[in-house]
């Protein structure tokens, strides 16, 4: 909605979502670019020297974002944009493969690492995890996360609707990708997909979004 107003990805970038959103207050988002960099600049604000992460599928580069951060010996792994909120600790580095597994309700996630490769896969309890995103434990720099935030705006997932939001409280993760909601809980998941007529009004319930808010993005999206 910001790239088509003001048909620019430079400007785009600096209405950062989490200011918008208010993000300190109820983890309302954005893209994990906006999500990543609003916790990049926190923890600096605290003196801490968090690194910037890309994020790597098969044959996509640079298409997702997280951080790292050396804090007492260990280095954490933060992946706000993928609605892991609390720190992981990374598995040591050693000449073979390392796993660190965790259960976040309503997700198992595991972090396996090959030298200075750190690969994701997560899961709903009692399924199989799936490879999500691996990343280079080295970094990048805040000028070339800028260049990748910025092409971001182009990339096919931003041509549909994507929601995401954790209720911590009930162990509940509500997802919604193009016309289908994602329920996962510590029982499994769900699928449901949800009609064009019903879309609106669900969706402001379940994500606590503003009806308006919703037509406007989806009329942007010409869906």
């Amino acid at each position: 909605m910001r790239y088509a107003q003001h048909a620019s990805s430079e400007k785009s970038v600096r209405l950062d979502d989490a200011f918008q959103n208010d993000l300190d207050q109820w983890m309302g988002g954005g893209t994990c670019f906006s999500i990543t960099w609003h916790l990049y600049q926190e923890l600096r604000a605290l003196d801490y020297e968090p690194k910037l992460l890309m994020g790597h599928q098969k044959g996509k580069r640079n298409i997702h974002c997280a951080l790292s951060l050396d804090f007492e010996g260990k280095t954490l792994f933060f992946d706000p944009g993928y609605l892991i909120f609390d720190p992981l600790t990374v598995p040591p580095a050693s000449h073979e493969v390392t796993e660190q597994n965790f259960a976040l309700i309503p997700n198992w996630v595991k972090l396996r690492r090959q030298q200075e490769l750190l690969e994701l896969w997560t899961g709903s309890p009692g399924q199989t995890l799936r490879f999500r995103f691996y990343f280079d434990l080295a970094g990048v720099r805040e000028k070339e996360f800028f260049v990748y935030w910025k092409a971001s705006f182009y990339f096919e997932m931003m041509q549909y609707p994507v929601l995401n939001r954790l209720d911590r409280e009930k162990g509940v993760q509500y997802y919604f990708q193009k016309d289908k909601l994602i329920t996962r809980s510590a029982q499994g998941s769900q699928v449901e997909k949800i009609s064009k007529a019903e879309q609106k009004h669900r969706l402001a319930k379940i994500f606590h979004l503003d009806p308006q808010l919703i037509a406007d993005a989806f009329a942007t999206l010409k869906l």
